[in-house]
């Protein structure tokens, strides 16, 4: 698993890394599923490609990710280490 998906699962989600959280993992990344980016007013305006010239739709996985910056937190405001 890229290094980045981690971070977001155990530090922003708090779902156990391995096999124990993988089910939970899972389901999250089906919630967040999209059939068609471009129907987001977000995805329009931030992702490229923000359109297909073809009119095809643009497949994803959309997730909400609040962040802040503050002293012994991680970027979501949680304590320091989801382990």
């Amino acid at each position: 698993m890229p290094k980045h998906h981690g971070f977001l699962r155990t530090e922003k989600l708090r779902i156990l890394p391995g096999t124990d959280g993988d089910q939970t993992w899972q389901d999250m990344i089906q919630k967040g599923r999209m059939a068609n980016l471009l129907e987001t007013r977000m995805s329009k305006r931030y992702c490229l490609p923000n359109d297909r010239s073809d009119g095809l739709p643009v497949p994803g996985i959309v997730s909400s990710l609040q962040h802040q910056h503050c002293a012994r937190q991680n970027l979501f405001g949680y304590a320091g280490g989801g382990r």
